[in-house]
């Protein structure tokens, strides 16, 4: 693990020891003079830390305690301890190895974006003010986020889920749970949901009458042959599949951007 205190501001290498000139690149931070509109050193900006997009393959945060917003995507992290940054309310670690993500001591949490990893398990109990949750494209398969009833937006699309439920979750008003293996969803108690993509799932049925503010509906590649958007008088952006779509009541449709197939085809109904 990489010593943060005997990082050379300079080159960014880390030194054999913490003072002194770096011997790689001769930058002394006990020397260096400062502009005046410059920040000082080791300055963390409103709490946050942005290394993201880099080639880390560690990084060490325990002693950054009054970190709030963590961006470090995008590198080659297999271990992320978060446990002593208990003020973190944005953590952005998406795009790296891990496989393991434990942030039940990240109790302010607000948004976790932790897609394209290899995480196969997410325990979300002890947060349980988190409003945004992308956990997309990953190995999980299994996820609990009844005790996160002040989530907003939900992305665990493209994982191995075979259930999910979101009964708890009233504040919802953008879903995306495509591609896993969820064969019943129940949106009942999700009022203000107003997008929802569930797409190539095992879906049989999808019961919308609850939903009044839903907007764009993705469904297709189910096994749905029936579908009621009756109670759906803001619906405007329908994707399901072709013969489904031909069947159903033009009037009802008629000014929807009505689109089908995986490619998002035009469907032009008159």
């Amino acid at each position: 693990m990489r010593n943060l205190e005997k990082i050379c501001l300079g080159c960014m290498r880390e030194k054999p020891s913490a003072d002194g000139a770096c011997p790689y690149c001769g930058f002394d931070a006990e020397k260096y003079d400062r502009d005046s509109r410059w920040l000082p050193l080791k300055y963390i900006l409103n709490g946050k830390l942005n290394c993201s997009t880099n080639q880390l393959k560690e990084l060490d945060v325990s002693r950054n305690t009054e970190l709030e917003e963590l961006n470090c995507g995008r590198n080659k992290l297999k271990v992320l301890d978060v446990s002593q940054n208990t003020k973190l309310e944005r953590l952005f670690c998406w795009s790296n190895q891990l496989e393991v993500l434990d942030v039940s001591q990240n109790t302010e949490l607000e948004w976790l974006m932790c897609g394209f990893d290899q995480v196969e398990e997410l325990d979300m109990s002890q947060n349980t003010k988190l409003k945004r949750l992308d956990c997309n494209n990953g190995r999980l398969k299994a996820l609990d986020i009844s005790q996160n009833t002040k989530l907003e937006k939900l992305d665990c699309g493209t994982n191995q889920l075979e259930t999910l439920d979101v009964t708890n979750n009233t504040e919802l008003k953008e879903m995306d749970c495509r591609t896993n293996k969820i064969k019943v969803l129940d949106v009942s108690q999700n009022k203000k949901l107003k997008s929802l993509n569930c797409k190539d799932n095992g879906l049989t049925s999808l019961d919308l009458s609850q939903n009044k503010k839903l907007y764009s509906l993705y469904c297709y590649d189910n096994d749905i042959y029936e579908l009621d958007i009756s109670q759906n008088p803001e619906m405007g952006s329908l994707w399901w599949d072709y013969d489904q779509l031909m069947a159903m009541d033009r009037d009802r449709i008629s000014g929807m951007s009505i689109q089908y197939g995986k490619n998002g085809s035009n469907l032009n109904l008159r």
